[in-house]
């Protein structure tokens, strides 16, 4: 029974550090925004915003993309029933390229992020 869980313990630990080193160094690197803002996330070659919820202060409302040259609003989404523990993604591809600025907006702040997409 010892060495049936010591196998099972040994496979455990080499999936999860097997696991966490293709999160950090594999194709799709995924890293937290400027200045270590670990409620946006992102993903650089694939132009793919990860919004981090369980971070926000309070429940998210909706989020706005807006062009940040203008302000203009260019995709609002509804988030008022998408739970508070999620991980949101938002791919800015179909925006082409240029400067914009992700809002989430909360009942008790707004927090934004600026995304270049190239």
């Amino acid at each position: 029974m010892k060495k049936y869980l010591i196998v099972c313990w040994a496979l455990f630990a080499a999936i999860s550090t097997w696991a966490q080193t293709v999160a950090q160094n594999g194709n799709g690197t995924v890293a937290p925004a400027a200045g270590g803002d670990w409620v946006f996330h992102y993903n650089q070659e694939l132009v793919v915003v990860y919004i981090d919820f369980s971070r926000l202060e309070g429940e998210a409302m909706y989020l706005d993309v807006r062009n940040a040259s203008d302000s203009s609003l260019v995709q609002r989404d509804e988030l008022i029933q998408i739970p508070p523990n999620v991980l949101y993604e938002l791919d800015m591809q179909p925006f082409g390229k240029g400067t914009f600025s992700v809002e989430v907006v909360t009942y008790k702040s707004v927090t934004r992020h600026t995304v270049e997409v190239h």
